[in-house]
């Protein structure tokens, strides 16, 4: 089923699905459902067309239960047995039983014993003591701290929460209270928690780290001792997490307790005058803080799409004429809807000289003819999906500028591109914008400006442009000859051949490069890439030779995307001993006929994805492969000659665990 950004009610949704679903055979796994009404709403996506297709779903209300399936009692998972649970333990300290003597082996197993079974308790158990010495004395002490805290008459699992958050270090404290603004079950995406842990001061400098390594620090370590999950992960680093919803809870009960942010919820009136709100967190659509004098934070979350904002405007522009919001330093506003009629941000907003943060992604019908150069405190600007353009900004004067986010050429509507430009004469300012760290995406014409203007952002860990490079060829290819800090780029080119001398050599920290379009006559040789890459995407390239005799050169490569019209070339081999480190390899619209992979090839192939692929004749010899855990295979030929048991190409590919039909 295809994704889609229509504004789709409940009820157009659960219909949509229904009809998707309706013939086929399938299975559907519903997690946490909470109550009866919820199920009701999306029981009648899901038809009874007799294939034998099932619904599973969780939930820890009884009557949800009874309610899904009255003919038959729910499955209740029992608690874990002393002896699962001391496996489990182990396993998320990281150790075999073997490098416990007798006596911690005694003491863990009592330990362990007062979790009671219940997995969450031993892993955050776990995830505790990872971060001491493997010995009798740290768990000696943090037995003792069970025992005092089993004497408050606390539950097993609500201790270790406590013993939990209290373990963590001072610095972490805060910013896992401010995980908790997040509503339950959201996805919480590291970009945008970089800019809110950095406007709300919460990160201290370490070592030679930046700031941004800063926080993905943080999070690792939160992630350590399993107070967040982790949802996304690419080139190993973190891109979004969740927190489970018990230890969400306990976030903000903290939060509360030392009125570091008031939440408020669908249901709740606004606070009363007298309460002094610091941070102001709306899960709501129309409730709004009355008084905004000493306000640090603004931030909005709404999945609704159907219900406007207009009210949230009003709200703004009324606080503003009262001189208010004058401490601000966040305010996002992702997601607010305005049912496509333009409505103009308050000029006001303009003044909010200690704003930090500034996110108007994804803000349907919202723009504003304000000029930013007043916020000379800005760190973060979110623009994305928005159709704000920003190219006749005063960027130049925004000096504590770190990350600047702006539609891509898949994300602008209609002829909106942001660039950056030359200041005006008048001005008698150059643009230096030194603290720059993620800059996405950036329109490139004949007026941005590279030469003595952007060439002096040097610190960038982050760049993706795109548009006519051609246009400043070598001032781009002399910019990115001095990012020494960067760790991924996307070059997208409108115009053809425009970086023939592209080198990446001196950015040897970049691990992650995406080029899209005609850059150059043929593929860069193998010493010209970065010298640590990880992942590569290769996209429009038109490449008349085949790129893998290089390609497979590139020695720390896990990851490799050969994207529409990438090459080509009728043939491709793979050859015997090289792509030793390739763990995922996708191929898509390219017009290869015969594809060779001689044995010894990728023996680290984890995933085979194969897409419109339509010249392809057989699938290559990937019975070599033992490592190859998974195969996506969808509109080509292939299909037919890989099915079981008649498939010409079943042999190939009948070791595979995972083989997966794509149906587009």
């Amino acid at each position: 089923m295809k994704s889609t950004r229509e504004n789709l009610s409940l009820e157009q949704m659960v219909e949509k699905l229904s009809a998707f679903l309706e013939g086929k055979k399938y299975l559907i796994v519903l997690d946490d459902i909470w109550d009866v009404g919820a199920w009701r709403c999306v029981q009648a996506a899901f038809p009874d067309n007799k294939h034998g297709s099932r619904v599973l779903l969780t939930t820890r209300n009884k009557e949800v239960a009874a309610e899904a399936d009255p003919r038959s009692p729910p499955h209740q998972p029992r608690p874990l047995d002393d002896e699962t649970s001391w496996e489990l333990f182990l396993k998320r300290i990281g150790a075999k039983e073997s490098d416990c003597s007798p006596t911690m082996r005694e003491l863990g197993k009592q330990i362990v014993k007062i979790c009671g079974g219940l997995p969450l308790a031993i892993v955050l158990l776990g995830g505790l003591l990872s971060t001491r010495d493997l010995s009798y004395e740290q768990w000696s002490r943090v037995f003792d701290c069970f025992r005092w805290q089993l004497k408050q008459d606390q539950t097993p699992c609500s201790q270790i929460l406590d013993l939990s958050y209290n373990d963590l270090p001072h610095y972490l404290k805060p910013c896992f209270i401010y995980l908790s603004i997040f509503p339950e079950d959201c996805e919480i995406k590291t970009r945008r928690l970089i800019g809110l842990w950095l406007a709300e001061g919460l990160v201290r400098n370490r070592d030679n780290l930046t700031l941004e390594d800063v926080v993905e620090k943080y999070i690792e370590e939160l992630t350590d001792r399993s107070l967040l999950q982790v949802t996304n992960r690419i080139d190993g680093k973190i891109k979004a997490c969740q927190m489970h919803d018990l230890i969400r809870e306990l976030a903000v009960s903290k939060g509360k307790d030392g009125n570091f942010f008031h939440i408020c919820e669908d249901t709740e009136s606004s606070p009363a005058d007298e309460v002094k709100i610091r941070r102001y967190v709306a899960h709501s659509f129309n409730n709004f803080p009355s008084s905004v004098d000493i306000l640090r934070s603004y931030v909005k979350f709404k999945e609704n799409r159907e219900q406007q904002d207009i009210a949230l405007v009003n709200f703004l522009e009324s606080g503003l004429k009262k001189k208010g919001f004058g401490l601000l330093r966040v305010l996002d506003l992702e997601g607010i809807y305005l049912d496509n009629h333009l409505s103009v941000a308050p000029k006001a907003l303009g003044q909010l000289i200690y704003l930090r943060y500034l996110g108007l992604r994804h803000t349907d019908g919202f723009y504003f003819e304000f000029s930013l150069g007043n916020l000379k405190n800005l760190q973060t600007l979110d623009v994305r999906r928005s159709g704000i353009d920003i190219s006749h900004q005063p960027i130049w004067q925004l000096l504590k500028l770190r990350h600047l986010f702006m539609d891509g050429p898949t994300r602008r509507r209609g002829n909106r591109r942001s660039t950056i430009v030359h200041p005006p004469a008048s001005s008698n300012s150059s643009l230096n914008l030194e603290e720059l760290r993620i800059l996405c995406w950036l329109y490139i014409d004949h007026d941005t400006c590279i030469e003595d203007g952007l060439q002096k952002s040097t610190q960038l860990k982050e760049l993706n442009l795109f548009g006519n490079l051609a246009s400043q060829g070598e001032s781009v290819i002399g910019w990115l000859t001095n990012l020494h800090r960067l760790e991924v780029l996307s070059l997208w080119a409108s115009e053809g051949n425009c970086l023939d001398s592209l080198n990446f050599t001196n950015n040897k920290l970049l691990y992650r490069l995406h080029l899209q379009g005609k850059f150059a006559h043929k593929l860069l040789e193998a010493h010209e890439f970065p010298p640590n890459l990880t992942t590569l995407i290769l996209n429009d390239c038109c490449f008349e030779e085949d790129p893998m005799p290089t390609l497979e050169k590139l020695h720390s490569l896990r990851s490799l995307e050969l994207l529409r019209d990438a090459y080509w070339g009728e043939e491709m081999v793979c050859s015997s001993g090289n792509f030793r480190q390739l763990e995922i390899l996708k191929i898509s619209h390219i017009y290869v006929e015969n594809w060779i992979v001689e044995e010894g090839a990728m023996p680290s192939l984890k995933l085979l994805e194969l897409k419109w692929c339509e010249r392809l004749k057989m699938m290559p010899e990937l019975q070599h492969i033992t490592t190859l855990l998974e195969l996506k295979v969808g509109c080509c030929p292939l299909v037919t000659r890989i099915q079981k048991p008649d498939g010409e190409d079943w042999s190939k590919i009948q070791h595979i665990p995972s083989v997966i039909i794509i149906e587009e």
